[in-house]
């Protein structure tokens, strides 16, 4: 065990070959946070330790949601002010090893041509929701897959391997600046999702006049496009669902949607609410029709 600042950096993962060295480098930060006397804190946003590392936060990011993965690190949602702030703590591993009673993964040497037909498609469109999400190329899942393959592959977390090999593909394109996404051709939404995205700040904008429109609306496009290809949502859906968040029906939950992102994580329960709303309102007779006459047409 290492002492730093009164907390113990288990030496087990210090030594862990999978972590890599941005890995290696949050742990102790995400400890130092969120651990103090025995006790479990809220921890440190991604934001905070972007700045402290100097790394691009969308690498952090990555590298957190790994580490997430493997019960290292846990993300830690607080609501305040009608905001959501996400921090980041550690995991159950984390704390295992802690207590001497973490035992690095030896079993399920599977390899990744024993994945049954179910497995490989759910582990394939995670994947492709990651990349798209990033504002990557669906060839990164193709390329490392066949990779993976030719390897024969053994691992007890495929997309932890995955995510590493986003991690290189981020550091590799770092060409463009922190506050611009280079999207790839195969990703790059189609105007009509880019105006949806617009329809959706438009509508924020209506309701609250000191909306700050994201300065990046072509993530915000890349989210709504995520959940017309990967999860075979109509574009009619969504401006349904916007409807829906944007009328008095939603005017509770509206707070907790702030982005397109948000839009899309939470798209499933949105969805609900719009069909239970819809379903509530019944049926509205034109103006001066009566039932009876309609009655006496039908029958």
């Amino acid at each position: 065990m290492t002492n730093v600042s009164n907390i113990l950096i288990p030496s087990i993962l210090l030594e862990d070959t999978t972590l890599t060295l941005l890995d290696r480098s949050l742990l102790p930060l995400v400890a130092i946070h969120s651990l103090q006397y025995g006790e479990v804190l809220p921890g440190i946003e991604a934001s905070k330790l972007s700045e402290v590392l100097r790394i691009d936060i969308k690498e952090v990011l990555v590298s957190l949601e790994s580490l997430k993965m493997r019960a290292f690190v846990a993300e830690h949602i607080i609501h305040h002010n009608k905001k959501r702030q996400h921090f980041w703590q550690v995991g159950t591993n984390y704390i295992a090893a802690l207590n001497g009673t973490y035992k690095p993964a030896q079993q399920q040497n599977n390899s990744i041509l024993d994945l049954d037909l179910q497995a490989m498609t759910d582990l394939e469109s995670e994947a492709l929701i990651k990349l798209h999400t990033l504002g990557l190329s669906k060839e990164i899942w193709d390329d490392w897959f066949a990779q993976a393959k030719a390897d024969d592959l053994e691992s007890q977390n495929f997309m932890h391997s995955f995510m590493e090999s986003v991690n290189k593909e981020l550091i590799k394109h770092k060409k463009v600046s922190s506050n611009a996404l280079s999207i790839h051709d195969s990703t790059r939404p189609s105007k009509e999702q880019f105006e949806m995205a617009q329809f959706f700040h438009q509508r924020w904008k209506e309701v609250y006049a000191q909306h700050q429109e994201p300065h990046n609306m072509m993530l915000e496009a890349v989210n709504l496009k995520t959940l017309v290809e990967i999860k075979g949502v109509s574009l009619h859906d969504i401006h349904a669902c916007m409807e829906w968040l944007f009328s008095d029906h939603g005017k509770w939950y509206r707070p907790n949607v702030k982005n397109c992102i948000i839009f899309r994580k939470k798209f499933d329960y949105i969805q609900r609410q719009t069909q239970a709303a819809s379903s509530q309102q019944g049926t509205t007779l034109p103006m001066g029709s009566n039932i009876f006459d309609m009655i006496d047409d039908e029958y």
